[in-house]
């Protein structure tokens, strides 16, 4: 009685490791030279669950995610320019009133007087390419 209990578990067991494999198998075909995180995507859009698309194709659930919450992100400024525009005009205010400072204490200054958070980084490079 229990080898029969046992042997009906494994029975059990395998169809579901068919069907597995069967999905993926249908998955396969679908993604036809996509790989990666747009193939999880598309495959997602086409009905598949998103941890049976990102097994056969090898991808990471996580990475799927990370893909998702990029996509659903606004532009940033920084694409815009918008923001890089304004900072210029601060950048360039504060270098008129103290010529002789260089990056970092204007850095400081756009963060202490101005209240704008930057990075050092981006000030230096808008220095470099506007500021003479």
């Amino acid at each position: 009685m229990e080898e029969i209990k046992r042997l009906k578990a494994e029975i059990v067991r395998l169809q579901r490791l068919a069907d597995k494999q069967a999905v993926l198998i249908g998955i396969l075909r679908e993604s036809r030279g996509v790989d990666g995180v747009l193939g999880v995507a598309r495959l997602v859009e086409a009905g598949y669950r998103v941890s049976d698309a990102c097994e056969a194709l090898g991808v990471a659930r996580s990475s799927y995610y990370a893909y998702l919450a990029a996509k659903a992100r606004p532009a940033t400024e920084k694409k815009s320019g918008e923001h890089d525009v304004y900072l210029l005009e601060r950048i360039r205010s504060i270098c008129s009133e103290h010529p002789s400072w260089g990056y970092r204490r204007v850095t400081e200054c756009l963060r202490q007087r101005e209240g704008i958070i930057v990075n050092h980084k981006r000030v230096y490079r808008l220095m470099r390419q506007y500021i003479q």
